[in-house]
């Protein structure tokens, strides 16, 4: 009915895709930062803790960008054991915004884990308190 509903994310940021890690409290998803209308938006990944709250069904923590790319990478999905990542990005020849755009194409990545862990939020500091 969508009387529990809740935005997860805020601002002018576009935030899609969300993908859930199969081992860890992760969420992942594609967001660009739309706040200049001068520049073209680039599209990166961003993971977050999520933690379920008695407020909503859940909230996300301070989210960590993964990648840090000139070229879209979007559509992400973890392997079943969460330990490879895999998208789409837009990298190689040509140059993002010139009309002769890179072709997108799937990659994959060995996820550190230990890292990402290291840089996010434990999931203490952002689950709800309220009772």
């Amino acid at each position: 009915d969508g009387s529990g509903d809740v935005a997860l994310t805020s601002g002018k940021s576009v935030h899609w895709a969300p993908y859930w890690h199969p081992t860890k409290p992760w969420l992942i998803w594609t967001g660009a930062d739309h706040s200049d209308p001068t520049k073209r938006p680039n599209y990166d990944l961003w993971i977050a803790h999520h933690t379920p709250t008695s407020k909503s069904a859940l909230t996300i923590g301070t989210p960590l960008r993964i990648t840090d790319h000139e070229g879209a990478d979007v559509l992400p999905a973890f392997s079943p054991d969460g330990k490879i990542l895999l998208w789409t990005a837009s990298r190689g020849e040509g140059t993002v915004g010139s009309g002769s755009r890179p072709n997108s194409q799937l990659w994959a990545s060995r996820l550190h884990i230990e890292s990402i862990e290291k840089e996010l939020p434990s999931p203490a500091a952002v689950a709800d308190k309220t009772p």
